[in-house]
This record gives structure tokens, sequence and C-alpha cells, in this order.
């Protein structure tokens, strides 16, 4: 049984990388070369920046669920479903503390309308201390 509930989770893991941001590092270091910006695209750009944002969300979510399912059945699950835990978890800690490192790609999402003006450069700090915090806390359990 606590080998589909770890299957699912990494299912969701899987489905929800915010893939936009990491090809936005990937421009930045010019492992990919960006596509023409397409004028009156604003909408679906709009759209892009939604859908990446509720994947970050999800991803959160996925950390956090994992941590609390590990603690409450951690002695029926086996060995090899918690390193396939914390090997997303480990994949999302490394995502997303890259993300946080890379100034250059957070404030050309910035300027290109991923968050209100007013607001600070995009992160993924929380992901990445909640990653870790989950991360530990199994390894060390």
């Amino acid at each position: 049984m606590w080998a589909e509930v770890i299957d699912q989770i990494d299912l969701l893991h899987q489905a929800s990388v915010p893939q936009l941001l990491i090809n936005e590092i990937r421009i930045q270091r010019g492992d990919l070369i960006e596509g023409p910006k397409k004028k009156g695209n604003d909408n679906y750009s709009r759209q892009k920046f939604e859908q990446c944002r509720a994947k970050c969300a999800v991803w959160l979510q996925v950390i956090k669920t994992s941590r609390l399912i590990i603690d409450e059945v951690y002695d029926q699950i086996k060995k090899e479903q918690l390193k396939q835990v914390l090997h997303m978890l480990d994949t999302i800690y490394k995502v997303s503390r890259e993300f946080n490192g890379e100034i250059s790609a957070r404030f050309s999402l910035w300027q290109n309308g991923f968050q209100d003006p007013d607001s600070n450069l995009p992160g993924m700090l929380e992901i990445e201390e909640e990653s870790l915090k989950a991360y530990l806390t199994i390894l060390f359990k």
C-alpha cells in the first residue's frame, strides 16, 4: 500500500515541475536559446506564469505531505520507498536552490511580469527550505 502512495507522490512531483523557471535558468546560462518574444501575447504569458505559480504551490504541498506521511508511518515504509522520497526531495531542493541563486533569471522573470512590479523578485526560498527540512527529518529519523 505505501509503495502506491509513494509512487503517487512521486508522480505529483514530476507533474508539477515548474519548467518555466528551470528554462529561465538555462536561458540565462546559455544552455537554452530563447525563442522570439511575440508581441500582443500577454494573456498567454500571464497564463504560463499562473501555471508555474500553481506548480510551485503543488511542489510545496508535495514536500509537506511527504514529510507528514513519513513521520506517521515511518516504520511501515520500506527503505527503497524512503530512498525514492529522499531522491524526490533532493531534486526539488537542488532545483529551488539553483533558481534562488540565479539572480539574472529571477530578474528577467520579474521584468517580464512574472510577479507584480511592486513585489520582490520571484524566488523559491520556501520550497528550498521545506525540501531541505523534510529531507533531513526523514534522513535522521
